[in-house]
C-alpha cells in the first residue's frame, strides 16, 4: 500500500491567498510542474494557431516545445479505489476532467483534506456529494494557479517569482524567443473547453446522479470554465503589460485565438467580462505607449497583415449590430451598447497607423466608430474599473446589454466619505490601457476636437480613468501632456466639468482646478448649461465632488451665498436626479458652516409648501434618498452650533428642530420600509449609514438643547422633539427590526458565507459516517484505510452540530467584507461595517433615552416602563436573516435551526483583536452588550437567552485580559498607541463583567470562579499592577482599576486573593474626578 504522503497535493488556493497578502512565506515548490500539467492538451491548439498565422503570410521560425524534465512519479492506487465504486469514481472524473487516474486520486484525497475535520470518515466513493466536491476542488486549484501566475507577473511578491516565470517561459521557443507563458495563458484563455454535453455526462455518471444532478454538474463545469478563462485573460493582460511586447505575428496569434471564441466574435451574455477583457487585451497588444523606432510593429509586411485581419473583423461586428439593434426602437437603440471587443482592436490599430502617419488611419478609426468602439470602450472601463470581481461558485444573472444613458441625465453617483480609492494591480493595468487609448485618440482626432460629441466622449472616458486615482491625477497636474489638449478643447463645454471633477481627490487638487478657471466661470457654466438637464447635471455633479474635498473654495466661488445654490433647485424642479445632485452639493457646503445651515433648513422647512427634504425619503430613486440622508446628516452635525448661536432667533431654532425631527423620522421609516420589502440580494448600506448616523447625531444635539439651552421655550420644544423621536423608535416594530438588522449585518452576512461552506462539508461528513446497508452485506467492500477508520453503526453527524462545533472556534467566522461585496451582497465593501456602527450607536442612545424617560415615571412603574420600552427585548429576539438566504432553502433552514439572536451576532464583533484593520464597530458592541446586561433585571433576566454568546465572550475576554496582564507586568513597559488600545479593550471587557454580575451572578461566576481561572488571575494581576505603583502614566488607569476592583468584590474566586491585594492597594493622591470611583472602590474593598 502506498503511503498517503505520496498523494499529498500542494494547496495552491492557500498559496495564492498568501501571495496576495504579500506573505513571503508562501511556498512555490513544484508549482511550475503543477501549472504545466494543467495545460498538457495544448499542442494541437498551438500548432493550429501557428499554421493559421503562416497562412496569413507570416514566416515563423521553427517553434520548439521543451518537455518537462520532471516526470510524474508512478504511484500505486490505494486499495480503497479498487472497489467498483472507486473505479467508477476514477473513470468518470478522469474522462470529464481529462486527467490521469493518479491525479484523480490526488484530487479526491486533497478535497477530503480540505474539509479539515477530525471525525472518522467512511467511504464516500460513489456518492454525488463527493463527486461534486472533487470537481469544485479541482477547479479552485486550477483557478488559483492562474491567479498565482498573475500575481507573480504583477510584481516580485516572492523571491523565486522570476525563476518560476523564466522556467515556464523556457518551455516554448517561437522565432528564437521564449514564449512558454504566452502559449499556456493563450490556451487557458481561448483554448477548447471540451465540456461534455448533458447526454455524455449522463453516460459518464451512470447511476451516480439523477437528471437534476447532471444539470447541476453541467452548470458547475460551465461556470468554472468561464472563471478560469477570465483569470487567464487577466494573467495574459499582465504578461503583455509587464513582460512581453508582442510583434505583428504574436498580435495576430492573439486575434486568431480570440476569433474562435463566441465572446469575442459573437454574442454571449454569460461572458461579458471576458469580452471586455479581450478588447483591452487587443489594445494592450498594440502597445501604443512604446511607439517609436523600436516598436515591434515597425514591419511593413507584418503591419499590412494586421490591417487586413482587423478590418475583416468589422464585418462581423456590423452584422451583429444590425441583428440586435434592428429589432429596437430608435430611442432604445441609441442607448444600447452591443458587445464589440473587435472594435477596440480595430481602433487601437487605427491609432497606431495614425502615429505612423499612414493615410488609411482615419478610415480605420471611422470604421471602429461605426462598429461602436467608443461606446464599448466606455462600457468596458465602467465595468472593469468598478473593482467588483467574480467569486468562484457564485452565479449571477447577467444583463444582455450595457445601457448607456448618454441621451438622458447621468445617473447620480454616490460615493461614501469612507470609500478607499481602488488602486489594486488590476486597476493599474486597466487604467494604463485606457490612457494609451485616450492619448492616441487625442492625437488622432486633433483636427476633430472642435466637435462637441467627440470631446464629450473623450472627456467621459478620461473622467472614468482618473476617478479615484490620486497618482494619475497628480501626474496630470504635473504634466498634462496630450490629455491637457483635450481639456483645452472642452473649455466652453459642460464636458470640461466632468473631467475636472475626476481630477479632484484632495483639498489641494480643488485649489488647482479653481486656479485653472476664471473666478466667475463656475456660476457662468451653471447658467449656460441650465437649459439641458444632462449638461446641468454634469456641472452640478463635478462641483459637488469638489465640495467634498474643499468646501471653502466652492463656497467662495458661490460668493458665500447659500441662496445661489438653493436656487438651483428651481432650474429643473421635477428632476429627482438633479435634486439629489444638489443635495449632495449642499451636504458638503453646510458641513462645519452654521451660517449656511439656517437658510438651507428654512428653505426645506416644515412651513414650506413643498416639504422637499422629508418628501425625498419616499423617492423611487435610491440615489436621491442617499443624497437627502447625507444632507440631513450634515444639518444634524451643525445643529448644536446653529441653535446655540447668538445670531439665531428663537423661531429659527424651533423651526430647525421641528424640520430636522420630521425629516429624520421620515428617513428612518423609509429605510425600514425598504428593508422590509426589498427583493434585492443587497440593501443600501450607505443609505443606512447616513440615515442612522444623522438620527443619532440629531438626538445628541436635541438632548444638549433640552439640558443646556438658556431659553425655556427652546428647551420645551427640544423636550417635545426628544419625546417624539423616542416614541417613534420604541413603539415601531419595523423600525426596531431595521435597527437590529443593520447592527448585526456584517456578522449575519459573514455567517451566511460560513454556513454555506460548512453545509457542503457537513453533507460529506454525514454521508461518510453513515453505515450503508450494502456495505454491511458486502464483505469485500474495503474502507479508505488511508483516511478513515471503522465507525460504530449508530454514529451520525448532523450539519447543526458541525456548525455549532466550528462556531466555538473564533477564527471560523471571518468578516470577509470583500467577499461579501464581490458576491453582490453589499453596495460597497465597508458600508455594512459603518452602517452597523451607526446602528449600534443609535441603539445605545435608545437605552439612555429609556432610562431618561423612566425617571419621569412613578417609582412603582419605573421598572415596568423600562421592560416595555428598553431595546433589551429587541436584541434578545431572533436575528433577522439577510435577503441572500431567500433563494437557498438549506441555508435558510440552517439559519432557523441555530436560533441566533441579534445579541449573539453582535457579540461576534468582539472576536476581532485589531478592530482598526477591519473598521469593525468593536467598541460600540462591547458598550452595547454592557448596556444590555444592565437592563436585564428589568426585562426578565438573561437565563437561557445568550447561550450562543458566552463562549465567544469568554475566549475573547480571556485573551484580552491575559495580554493586558502581560503588558502591565513588564517593568520596562512603554505604553504606546497599541498598548493604550489594549488597555481600553480590557477596561471595556471588565465593565461588561461588572454588568454581568448585576444581571446574573451564576453566569458571571462561570467566567471567574472556575478553578485556575485564567480570567480571574489576569484580572487580579492587572488590578494589582494598576493600584500598587503610580510612578508612571498609564492610560485608563483609574477607570480600569475601579471597574476591576468592583468585579473582585463580586467574585468568590477573586475574594480569596483579597488579603494580598489589600496590602498593596494605594489610594491615588490627590483624588481627581476620574479617580474618585477608584477611591470609593478601594475603600469598599478595605
Amino acid at each position: 500500500m502506498t503511503d498517503a504522503d505520496s498523494f499529498d497535493l500542494q494547496d495552491d488556493q492557500e498559496t495564492w491567498y498568501l501571495l496576495s497578502s504579500d506573505d513571503k512565506v508562501a511556498s512555490l515548490d513544484g508549482f511550475a510542474e503543477r501549472f504545466n500539467r494543467d495545460h498538457v492538451k495544448l499542442t494541437s491548439f498551438w500548432q493550429n494557431l501557428l499554421e493559421a498565422a503562416e497562412s496569413l503570410g507570416f514566416e515563423i521560425a521553427k517553434a520548439t516545445q521543451l518537455q518537462s524534465s520532471k516526470a510524474q512519479k508512478s504511484l500505486a492506487i490505494p486499495a480503497s479505489f479498487e472497489t467498483s465504486s472507486g473505479k467508477k469514481h476514477i473513470n468518470s472524473l478522469s474522462k470529464i476532467l481529462e486527467i490521469d487516474d493518479a491525479t484523480v486520486v490526488q484530487l479526491t484525497l486533497g478535497a477530503l483534506h480540505s474539509i479539515n475535520t477530525d471525525n472518522h470518515l467512511q467511504s464516500l466513493l460513489g456518492t454525488p456529494s463527493l463527486f461534486h466536491h472533487v470537481l469544485e476542488f479541482h477547479s479552485k486549484q486550477r483557478f488559483a494557479r492562474l491567479g498565482i501566475v498573475t500575481e507573480l507577473l504583477r510584481g516580485a511578491k516572492n523571491d523565486t517569482s522570476g525563476t518560476i516565470l523564466d522556467e515556464l517561459d523556457k518551455q516554448v521557443q517561437l522565432s528564437n524567443n521564449h514564449r512558454g507563458l504566452f502559449q499556456k495563458l493563450l490556451f487557458a484563455a481561448c483554448g477548447p473547453t471540451n465540456c461534455p454535453s448533458s447526454e455524455q455526462l449522463s453516460l459518464l455518471l451512470g447511476k451516480l446522479g439523477d437528471e437534476q444532478f447532471v444539470h447541476r454538474v453541467l452548470r458547475l463545469l460551465s461556470e468554472q470554465r468561464r472563471l478560469e478563462r477570465e483569470q487567464a485573460m487577466e494573467a495574459l493582460l499582465s504578461l503583455l503589460y509587464a513582460r512581453l511586447e508582442p510583434d505583428c505575428c504574436e498580435f495576430c496569434l492573439i486575434l486568431l485565438a480570440l476569433q474562435q471564441q463566441d465572446f469575442f466574435t459573437g454574442y454571449n451574455s454569460d461572458h461579458q467580462r471576458l469580452a471586455k477583457l479581450s478588447g483591452l487585451l487587443c489594445a494592450e497588444a498594440v502597445n501604443l505607449n512604446s511607439f517609436g523606432p523600436s516598436h515591434k510593429f515597425n514591419d511593413s509586411k507584418g503591419l499590412d497583415i494586421v490591417k487586413n485581419c482587423v478590418m475583416n473583423l468589422s464585418q462581423g461586428v456590423m452584422a451583429r449590430r444590425d441583428k440586435h439593434l434592428g429589432k429596437m426602437d430608435e430611442d432604445l437603440a441609441a442607448r444600447i451598447v452591443i458587445p464589440s471587443p473587435e472594435s477596440i482592436a480595430l481602433l487601437a490599430v487605427g491609432l497606431l497607423l495614425k502615429l505612423h502617419n499612414i493615410d488609411q488611419a482615419i478610415e480605420y478609426i471611422e470604421v471602429a466608430n461605426e462598429c461602436g468602439a467608443f461606446e464599448y470602450t466606455q462600457a468596458s472601463f465602467d465595468t472593469l474599473l468598478s473593482g467588483k470581481r467574480p467569486v468562484l461558485g457564485e452565479y449571477y444573472d447577467q444583463a444582455p446589454y450595457d445601457i448607456q444613458f448618454s441621451d438622458s441625465v447621468p445617473k447620480l453617483q454616490i460615493e461614501s466619505d469612507f470609500t478607499v480609492p481602488k488602486m489594486d494591480s488590476n486597476i493599474v493595468i486597466y487604467t494604463s490601457v485606457g490612457l494609451e487609448l485616450v492619448n492616441g485618440l487625442v492625437v488622432a482626432l486633433e483636427t476633430y476636437l472642435t466637435n462637441s460629441e467627440n470631446v464629450s466622449a473623450l472627456c467621459r472616458l478620461g473622467a472614468t480613468l482618473f476617478a479615484n486615482q490620486p497618482l494619475l491625477c497628480e501626474d496630470f497636474w504635473r504634466n498634462p501632456n496630450k490629455i491637457g489638449n483635450l481639456v483645452e478643447s472642452a473649455y466652453d463645454m459642460p464636458s470640461l466639468w466632468e473631467i475636472l471633477g475626476s481630477l479632484c481627490w484632495d483639498h489641494q487638487s480643488v485649489d488647482r482646478v479653481f486656479s485653472y478657471i476664471p473666478s466667475d466661470y463656475m456660476i457662468a457654466s451653471l447658467t449656460k448649461s441650465s437649459k439641458v438637464a444632462k449638461d446641468f447635471a454634469l456641472v452640478v455633479a463635478a462641483i459637488g465632488k469638489m465640495a467634498q474635498f474643499n468646501p471653502d473654495a466652492v463656497r467662495k466661488a458661490f460668493n458665500d451665498d447659500p441662496c445661489v445654490v438653493i436656487g438651483l433647485l428651481n432650474v429643473h424642479p421635477t428632476d429627482e436626479n438633479i435634486m439629489g445632485q444638489i443635495f449632495m452639493l449642499l451636504s458638503s457646503l453646510v458641513q462645519e458652516c452654521p451660517p449656511w445651515a439656517i437658510p438651507v433648513m428654512k428653505f426645506y422647512g416644515a412651513r414650506s409648501s413643498r416639504d422637499i427634504l422629508p418628501r425625498c425619503f419616499n423617492s423611487e430613486q435610491k440615489q436621491t434618498i442617499v443624497a437627502a440622508a447625507r444632507l440631513l446628516h450634515s444639518l444634524s452635525n451643525v445643529m448644536s452650533s446653529v441653535c446655540f448661536s447668538t445670531v439665531c432667533t428663537e423661531g429659527d431654532v424651533q423651526e430647525y428642530i421641528n424640520v430636522a425631527v420630521k425629516a429624520s423620522i421620515a428617513a428612518c421609516n423609509s429605510l425600514a420600509t425598504t428593508l422590509s420589502f426589498s427583493c434585492e440580494l443587497s440593501v443600501s448600506y450607505v443609505n443606512a449609514y447616513y440615515i442612522l448616523k444623522s438620527t443619532s447625531t440629531l438626538l445628541d444635539s436635541i438632548r444638549q438643547l433640552d439640558n443646556l439651552h438658556n431659553n425655556s421655550r427652546v428647551r420645551k420644544v427640544a423636550a417635545e422633539a426628544r419625546a417624539k423621536m423616542f416614541e417613534a423608535f420604541s413603539t415601531s416594530t419595523s423600525f426596531g427590526e431595521m435597527l437590529a438588522y443593520f447592527a448585526a449585518a456584517p456578522a449575519s452576512l459573514s455567517m451566511c458565507i460560513f454556513l454555506r461552506e460548512t453545509l457542503q462539508e457537513a453533507q460529506l461528513i454525514k454521508l461518510a459516517t453513515q453505515e450503508f446497508a450494502n456495505d454491511a452485506k458486502d464483505s469485500t467492500s474495503e474502507k479508505w484505510n488511508l483516511l478513515v477508520q471503522q465507525q460504530s453503526s449508530n454514529a451520525s453527524i448532523h450539519s447543526n452540530s458541525l456548525v455549532l462545533e466550528r462556531l466555538q472556534n473564533l477564527k471560523n467566522l471571518r468578516f470577509d467584507m470583500n467577499g461579501i461585496h464581490n458576491r453582490g451582497w453589499s453596495d460597497c465593501e465597508y458600508n455594512p461595517l459603518h452602517a452597523a456602527a451607526s446602528s449600534i450607536a443609535l441603539i445605545k442612545i435608545w437605552f439612555a433615552e429609556a432610562e431618561h424617560f423612566a425617571l419621569a415615571q412613578l417609582a412603582e412603574t419605573k421598572d415596568d416602563f423600562l421592560a416595555s420600552f428598553s431595546p433589551f427585548n429587541l436584541l434578545m429576539s431572533r436575528a433577522t436573516p439577510p435577503p441572500v438566504i431567500r433563494d437557498d432553502p438549506s441555508l435558510e433552514n440552517q439559519w432557523q435551526t441555530l436560533s441566533l439572536r441579534t445579541c449573539d451576532l453582535i457579540a461576534r464583533y468582539v472576536t476581532v483583536t485589531d478592530a482598526s484593520d477591519y473598521v469593525l464597530p468593536f467598541w460600540g458592541s462591547l458598550d452595547l452588550l454592557s448596556l444590555l446586561l444592565s437592563h436585564a433585571r428589568y426585562c426578565g433576566g438573561i437565563e437561557g437567552k445568550m447561550n450562543n454568546s458566552w463562549g465567544v465572550l469568554f475566549l475573547s475576554m480571556k485573551d484580552c485580559l491575559m495580554n493586558v496582564s502581560k503588558l502591565l507586568s513588564d517593568k520596562h513597559r512603554k505604553i504606546d498607541v497599541e498598548g493604550a488600545t489594549m488597555l481600553r479593550r480590557g477596561m471595556a471587557f471588565v465593565r461588561l463583567l461588572n454588568n454581568l454580575f448585576e444581571a446574573d451572578t451564576v453566569i458571571a461566576s462561570t467566567f471567574l470562579d472556575q478553578e485556575n481561572s485564567a480570567i480571574a488571575t489576569a484580572l487580579f494581576d492587572s488590578v494589582r499592577a494598576l493600584t500598587s505603583d503610580y510612578s508612571d502614566e498609564i492610560p485608563y488607569r483609574a477607570r480600569f482599576a475601579a471597574e476591576g476592583l468592583s468585579v473582585i468584590r463580586s467574585s468568590k474566586r477573586c475574594q480569596e486573593l483579597l488579603p494580598d491585594l489589600i496590602k498593596i492597594v494605594r489610594i491615588p493622591r490627590p483624588p481627581s474626578i476620574v479617580s474618585s470611583e477608584l477611591t470609593m472602590q478601594s475603600l469598599k474593598l478595605m
